[in-house]
């Protein structure tokens, strides 16, 4: 979702995979007396999909008004349908403490310097191929849970996933794109921002873009703040114009992890038609 017309495969062998360094040895002791334990090993958390998400009525009720193509808000989820479709769900963890381990594990990454006229932010490899804990068990939890229940809510088939890491540091953007690329079918991020909340006036914003009558980009008509533990998820279409807006704020950054679910079904493609502006240089009439 962050980034457009390059081809994933591509993308990742060219780029240098992360080397994670040992981790260091824990020596567990033991008390002199008989009666005491070993020290307990800390169990360890993986995330869980917040619990009302999974109730079936909630989730039927949403279904409902995502096939009806109407709008809807609540405290779990929001449905936006003007300019296109699009899915919000406010808190997607039960526990969101991982993200702030997940947040931790970004200074660890080899980042990519991602820098054209089109964008200027800095991105991971694909998650298949980090080994971070915390990381993995986002990649391993988007791919296993959450893309079963997005298959269902959306009615697609969905078979695998693409991921990456991305933080937009002060100046950085993503101008306007509609991410259609092969089989790319629906686009998501999860914000894991470390600000509780987070100012409009800051930036950093993903935009929502409607379109004019030969099917190009007009202007913003939605924006949607980078909230920690929220999900945003769209169909890719030929009308998913978005962009993410230039974050303004100094010492504070746009984390997030970001890709797409793909299928077995390409979605279909509308070329746009060019028509010159009037005051355009080849519309210009000779005199």
């Amino acid at each position: 979702m962050e980034v457009e017309s390059e081809d994933e495969e591509d993308w990742d062998s060219n780029t240098k995979i992360v080397q994670v360094p040992a981790k260091t040895q824990k020596i567990t002791g033991f008390h002199l007396m008989p009666t005491c334990l070993p020290e307990h090993k800390v169990k360890e958390e993986k995330p869980v999909l917040f619990n009302k998400l999974v109730k079936e009525s909630l989730l039927e009720y949403f279904k409902v008004h995502w096939d009806d193509n109407s709008s809807f808000d609540n405290e779990y989820f929001e449905i936006i349908t003007n300019p296109w479709k699009i899915c919000v769900i406010k808190n997607l963890l039960e526990d969101d403490s991982i993200l702030k381990d997940v947040r931790q594990e970004f200074y660890e990454l080899d980042w990519n310097r991602r820098k054209l006229d089109l964008y200027n932010f800095h991105q991971s490899l694909d998650l298949k191929y980090l080994q971070l804990k915390n990381i993995n068990h986002i990649y391993e939890f988007l791919k296993n849970d959450v893309m079963g229940v997005v298959s269902k809510l959306m009615n697609l088939e969905l078979t695998h996933i693409s991921a990456t890491c991305s933080y937009y540091a002060d100046t950085d953007y993503l101008l306007v794109h509609d991410d259609q690329q092969e089989d790319r079918v629906v686009a998501f991020v999860l914000y894991l921002s470390d600000i509780q909340d987070w100012c409009e006036s800051w930036g950093g914003a993903l935009q929502l873009f409607n379109c004019d009558n030969n099917y190009q980009p007009n202007t913003v008509e939605r924006s949607i703040s980078p909230k920690n533990n929220q999900l945003v998820l769209f169909p890719v279409s030929p009308i998913s114009y978005h962009q993410v807006e230039e974050v303004t704020k100094k010492n504070f950054s746009r984390y997030s992890i970001n890709g797409w679910f793909h299928g077995k079904i390409v979605p279909s493609s509308v070329t746009p038609t060019h028509k010159p502006r009037n005051e355009s240089v080849i519309n210009i009439k000779k005199t």
